[in-house]
C-alpha cells in the first residue's frame, strides 16, 4: 500500500478542497455533475498521481487498495470507474500535457537561472 499512499493523501486533499469550497458533505457531492467535479479533480492533480490511478485499475489492484482507501478516495474512485465508461477526461492525453507543461516550467525556470548567473 505504500506505494500508493502519497496519492491517496493528494486525493483526499484535492476532494476535501471542493467539498469545502461547494460547502456541502461528502455524500452530496453525488447532486453535482460528476464529469464535471472529475475534470475537476485531474485537472489540479499531478502527473504521478494521476499515473499511479491509472496503474492500480491497469493491474486490477482497486481492490486490494479499498481498505486503505478514505471516503473521499474512494468516492474518487468512483468517479474514475465513470470516466472509464463514459470518457469525460482523456487521462493518457492529460498526463502527457501536464509532462509538457512540467519540462517547459523547468526549462524556463533553467533559462532563467542561467540568465540571472550571467548578469551577476
Amino acid at each position: 500500500m505504500g506505494k500508493y499512499e502519497i496519492t491517496f493523501e493528494e486525493i483526499d486533499f484535492y476532494v476535501n478542497q471542493i467539498i469545502y469550497e461547494l460547502e456541502i458533505s461528502l455524500h452530496k457531492l453525488d447532486y453535482y455533475p460528476g464529469n464535471v467535479i472529475f475534470k475537476e479533480l485531474t485537472d489540479k492533480m499531478g502527473v504521478e498521481a494521476l499515473t499511479n490511478v491509472a496503474q492500480i485499475f491497469i493491474n486490477n489492484e482497486h481492490l486490494e487498495v479499498l481498505e486503505y482507501m478514505s471516503p473521499e478516495v474512494h468516492k474518487f474512485m468512483l468517479m474514475w470507474i465513470d470516466n472509464i465508461e463514459f470518457e469525460y477526461v482523456d487521462i493518457p492525453a492529460l498526463i502527457v500535457t501536464k509532462e509538457k507543461e512540467h519540462v517547459i516550467t523547468e526549462s524556463i525556470i533553467e533559462n532563467h537561472d542561467k540568465n540571472k548567473r550571467r548578469r551577476l
